[in-house]
């Protein structure tokens, strides 16, 4: 399956914020902490699968350039089965801190605004990746279960190696 965030087709300045909550909020997590969400579409426009994989990293750790995330989620909100049961990714990590997660994640799915605010993300997914805004640049495949090296494609978009391209930017 071919997965991709929306912020990768669309250029800079159209970049959506990506979804975050607060460890002072809840009782499992360190006060000092902020969460971010990176979430993932299935980008096969012919496919219907309704599907999308959540990655949740601390912000200084997405700040810090660290790679690996605490939970991995997926999550089918198109099936009637699965759609209020989301689950810990086969690649998640299986730690107490990445049950919170689920858990926090699970409470935010069951609210109006965040099904429909995935339902649209995922439909501009698959019409951006089937005709992307940008320039002539092939877009990068992003596993967003695998590590993300030195040399492998910007998730920018720009055909350059990440080491060329945004890791430059935010050294």
């Amino acid at each position: 399956m071919s997965m991709l965030q929306l912020n990768d087709l669309l250029p800079q300045s159209e970049a959506t914020p990506y979804w975050t909550f607060y460890g002072a909020d809840y009782d499992e997590f360190p006060n000092n902490k902020e969460y971010v969400v990176f979430e993932y579409y299935c980008s096969i426009h012919a496919c219907d699968c309704q599907h999308l994989v959540a990655e949740i990293m601390t912000t200084d750790a997405a700040d810090a350039g660290q790679t690996k995330p605490l939970a991995i989620i997926d999550y089918k909100w198109g099936d009637p089965k699965t759609r209020c049961k989301p689950k810990l990714h086969k690649d998640s990590a299986r730690t107490k801190t990445a049950d919170n997660i689920l858990d926090v994640y699970t409470q935010f799915i069951h609210t109006d605004e965040y099904v429909e605010r995935i339902k649209n993300d995922y439909q501009r997914v698959k019409e951006l990746a089937n005709n992307p805004p940008r320039d002539d640049h092939p877009l990068p495949y992003i596993n967003p279960t695998k590590k993300k090296g030195r040399n492998d494609p910007c998730a920018c978009g720009s055909g350059k190696k990440y080491k060329k391209c945004c890791l430059m930017i935010e050294s």
